[in-house]
């Protein structure tokens, strides 16, 4: 998300997710623009199929087709179906719960999803507390998923949450995904794929 954010209205209150720094101007970010552009080599032995040659410039062969749902859309949606209250929607938009890295996103599609998800082998690695658990396997499946054009431009997030069981508090990481006014969980490590239960409560979601 750049330039002034995203803004909504919600019951007359208007809601704002905020804007991320506008990286694609220069200054001290055009080097770290700059050094990841692909290389000659990349563009000269076909390595990069979006590259074209336009003088000493590498650029893409097309603009990325823009996105048609609007961030605040996907957060009023979140809310909702996490069955905020409305003291907990309005903190929710300052204290970090909804980082959203783009203003829009394509629809999600949820057999393009799960084909990834089913191709993946991440749900395949060896459970280990600490060094191999949740947050492990949701960023893998996070990575196949942002790898595979198709989906990289859906509203999919990694997610945490929590829950009470027999009176112990647990937190928990999952990969979420908004569509068509629904919020489906997908558990990475099994491949489950099912809509948020009324016991969940939302930490945060990036993406």
């Amino acid at each position: 998300m750049r330039g002034q954010g995203a803004i909504a209205k919600l019951n007359g209150t208007v809601l704002s997710v905020p804007a991320l720094p506008d990286f694609s101007k220069g200054g001290k970010n055009e080097k770290a623009n700059e050094s990841i552009r692909p290389s000659d080599a990349d563009c000269d032995e076909g390595n990069a199929p979006t590259c074209a040659k336009d003088g000493d410039m590498r650029k893409p062969k097309a603009e990325p087709q823009g996105g048609v749902i609007p961030a605040p859309e996907i957060v009023l949606v979140y809310q909702q179906e996490f069955r905020m209250n409305w003291l907990r929607r309005i903190w929710s938009l300052v204290d970090g719960t909804f980082k959203l890295a783009d203003e829009y996103y394509q629809p999600a599609d949820r057999d393009i999803i799960m084909s990834v998800v089913a191709q993946d082998l991440s749900d395949k690695v060896k459970y280990q507390k600490i060094d191999h658990d949740c947050d492990d396997f949701a960023f893998s499946l996070m990575g196949a998923l942002h790898k595979d054009l198709r989906t990289s431009c859906m509203p999919i997030f990694i997610t945490w949450v929590e829950y009470y069981e027999d009176g112990k508090r647990y937190g928990h990481a999952v990969i979420s995904f908004y569509d068509n006014g629904k919020v489906w969980i997908i558990e990475p490590q099994n491949d489950n794929l099912f809509l948020v239960p009324e016991y969940y409560r939302l930490n945060m979601i990036c993406g």
